[in-house]
């Protein structure tokens, strides 16, 4: 248990790791979201049956 007690966290380096990967986040989304409007969906019936089924 000691070792836990001893323990240094530097906050100001934790919040920017958490700015970072929420931006890194934000990037991925944009990314997503351009690829699927622009290559569309090209997946099988069962895929688009799995897919739409997670919706309801």
């Amino acid at each position: 248990m000691s070792k836990i007690k001893n323990i240094k966290v530097n906050l100001k380096e934790l919040k920017s790791e958490k700015e970072k990967n929420f931006k890194e986040r934000l990037k991925f989304i944009d990314y997503w979201t351009n690829y699927i409007k622009n290559k569309g969906s090209r997946w099988g019936k069962q895929q688009n049956l799995l897919v739409d089924s997670q919706i309801d």
